[in-house]
């Protein structure tokens, strides 16, 4: 086994990273499922909290994706409900917003697009009165996101009342953002 420095990868480089541990034979496969099924026994207990008001993060390497997709369908029965992949170039908070609206009001995101996002966080926030919305950001430490404006305006998205917030990071610097 080699170590990072060995094989001439910057720590910072996340895509080289990536593409080097893509390229390595699958191990532990029984052990990695074993530990993905454990997650969703606890599925139900992370969902129980969300509902209840409390943020979700999930953080570490490897694709959370579908145990994401499952805490929505496991939490938002008949609410409004979105999950976003955050490693889209095109996702930013504008675009979760009308996405977000979007849903909620059952119409294309576009119709939304002349609104300000002051506008559109002030729509979210009175459709909140009526419902509960659950959004879920896997990614959220994705490159269009990274940004300290884009995680500032997603801090304060997350803190509408009755909207109901989870996302997945994986960036290496994780901890920084």
């Amino acid at each position: 086994a080699k170590t990072v420095a060995e094989l001439g990868i910057s720590l910072a480089n996340e895509s080289e990273l990536r593409a080097s541990v893509a390229s390595l034979p699958e191990r532990l496969v029984e052990i990695k499922k074993a530990l993905i099924e454990t997650y969703k026994s606890h599925a139900r207990d992370i969902a129980v909290q969300w509902r209840a008001g409390f943020s979700v993060l999930l953080y570490g390497y490897g694709s959370k994706f579908e145990l994401l997709k499952m805490l929505v369908r496991e939490c938002s029965a008949g609410y409004p409900a979105l999950v976003i992949d955050g490693l889209s170039p095109r996702v930013n908070y504008r675009s979760i917003l009308m996405n977000t609206l979007g849903v909620v009001r059952d119409c294309k995101p576009s119709n939304f697009s002349s609104m300000n996002d002051d506008e559109l966080l002030k729509s979210i926030t009175e459709e909140t009165k009526h419902q509960r919305i659950f959004v879920m950001v896997s990614n959220i430490d994705g490159p269009s996101l990274r940004s300290l404006e884009q995680q500032r305006a997603l801090s304060e998205f997350s803190r509408i009342p009755r909207l109901h917030f989870g996302a997945s990071i994986d960036h290496v610097n994780a901890p920084l953002i």
